[in-house]
């Protein structure tokens, strides 16, 4: 398989992995989408999904990814505890590195 056939069939999965990982965090039969455990682990898969996207080198979709983990984090965000506020911090240091490895790609860095 060419290597821009192989790329067009990732952008075709990709969209169907968050679709995936949202509707199985949905299915358990102790997951409530809305609750704060099911949108921490929702926001967990994103951030492995960016890292992945970020491996493969499509960097607009790892940036996607990762925004959407760190929105996710901020809304769960609680000053008085710690362990919320620990992942708001790790949620924000992968999004900065696809920013950054973007904009060197695009020579802007």
């Amino acid at each position: 398989m060419s290597s821009r056939k192989r790329q067009q069939k990732v952008a075709r999965e990709v969209p169907s992995d968050r679709v995936r990982i949202k509707s199985t965090l949905g299915q358990g039969s102790h997951s409530d989408p809305h609750q704060p455990q099911s949108l921490r682990d929702l926001s967990v898969s994103l951030d492995r999904l960016g890292q992945s996207e970020m491996a493969r080198g499509r960097l607009d979709a790892a940036s996607n990814a990762y925004s959407e983990s760190l929105s996710i984090r901020r809304g769960l965000s609680d000053p008085h505890q710690p362990h919320s506020l620990r992942d708001l911090s790790l949620s924000l240091e992968p999004e900065t590195a696809a920013e950054s490895c973007a904009k060197s790609t695009l020579g802007q860095g």
